[in-house]
This record gives C-alpha cells, sequence and structure tokens, in this order.
C-alpha cells in the first residue's frame, strides 16, 4: 500500500502533527502546483512588461531612420535634377515623391545668392526640404552657380 490509500475514510501516512497537514504530498508528486505556475507566470510577465516596451521603441526608431535615409535619398535625386535642369520650377514649389513605401513632399525655396552686400549673378541659394506625414525629416541649404557664366532665364 502506499501513503494516498485510504482506509475506513482516512488517509494514511506520515501526519506531522497538526490534522490536515501532511508531509508526503507535494515532494513525492510530478510537476508543477498552481502556486508555482502562478509564480512563473508573474514572472514572465514582469520580464516581457520590460522587454516588450524596448523592442516597440527599437522598432520605431529603425523605422524613422529608414524613413530618414529615403528622405535624404529624395532630396539628392532632387538637387541633382536641379542641377542637370535648364529651367527651375518656381521658389515655393512643391513636388510629391514615392520613394521605399512611403511618400514624401519636397518643399523648394531659392533666391538669389547675396553674401552681406555684394549679389552674385548666376547664384541661388537653394533649400529643399522633405516632409513625410506633416514632419519634416531632412533639410538640406546649398549654393548653385553657373560655371560657364552663363545664365538662362528659367535656370540659375
Amino acid at each position: 500500500m502506499n501513503r494516498l490509500d485510504c482506509m475506513d475514510g482516512e488517509r494514511k501516512g506520515d501526519w506531522e502533527g497538526s490534522p490536515g497537514v501532511w508531509r508526503a504530498g507535494i515532494r513525492d508528486r510530478r510537476g508543477f502546483s498552481l502556486i508555482e505556475a502562478i509564480v512563473a507566470l508573474a514572472i514572465l510577465a514582469v520580464v516581457l512588461g520590460a522587454v516588450v516596451p524596448t523592442f516597440a521603441r527599437n522598432v520605431r526608431l529603425n523605422t524613422d531612420s529608414e524613413l530618414r535615409g529615403w528622405a535624404v535619398a529624395v532630396a539628392q535625386e532632387e538637387l541633382d535634377a536641379l542641377r542637370a535642369s535648364g529651367s527651375w520650377p518656381a521658389s515655393g514649389s512643391q513636388q510629391t515623391v514615392t520613394a521605399g513605401e512611403a511618400t514624401f513632399t519636397s518643399h523648394l525655396a531659392y533666391e538669389r545668392y547675396c553674401q552681406g552686400s555684394v549679389c552674385y549673378d548666376g547664384a541661388r541659394h537653394v533649400s529643399l526640404e522633405v516632409r513625410h506625414g506633416g514632419q519634416t525629416l531632412y533639410t538640406v541649404e546649398t549654393v548653385f552657380t553657373v560655371l560657364d557664366g552663363t545664365t538662362s532665364e528659367g535656370g540659375i
């Protein structure tokens, strides 16, 4: 007979002295008790509570970084197109461009380049701002000059 066999409605086994407290039960069983499972779940919840927000923040930072990279590429392509173009769009114009899986809006502004009281023909101070979702991701400013000394009406 093992300790859990019943005799006359009572359990046989090693008693510690007070009725209802039985020594042999927990150590001889296999598996986890309900309390052990609840403690393990509580520990898991605390660990996940710390890890999940960090993971979510890293995903957001990675996405933001990728968007900024695409915004830089959009600005570079637009400035290259302006350099190669014989005519420029109006200052203050905007253009919608898709790069990667996102849509960006670029805002172009330019004016005659002046340094102090001296203004230069054939030189423009160019500012290009790239936005996504109403947020400015990248701004670049540069000066375009005509190297051969000629100017055109629509160009520099």
